[in-house]
């Protein structure tokens, strides 16, 4: 392996490292809020219905689904 070979590994090593840690800091915002939430709908601090409680866990991958729904829809329509 030439000296080349080892910078470009190095640096899409680093690229899959910073976007690790970019998933993994919004896991950690959400799971957090979701936690928070919970706590706060158990201890009645908080007057929201379970569906708003528990939105962290379930709003985000419903939007990334409709994203890709919408990017196949156009990508299926550019093809025909």
């Amino acid at each position: 392996m030439n000296k080349e070979d080892a910078i470009a590994r190095a640096m899409i090593a680093k690229m899959h490292a910073d976007r690790l840690a970019e998933k993994l800091s919004t896991y950690l915002f959400f799971g957090s809020l979701s936690i928070m939430l919970i706590g706060f709908k158990i201890t009645g601090k908080i007057d929201y219905t379970w569906l708003q409680v528990l939105s962290p866990i379930w709003v985000p991958p419903t939007i990334g689904f409709l994203i890709s729904l919408t990017f196949k829809f156009k990508h299926k329509l550019t093809r025909s």
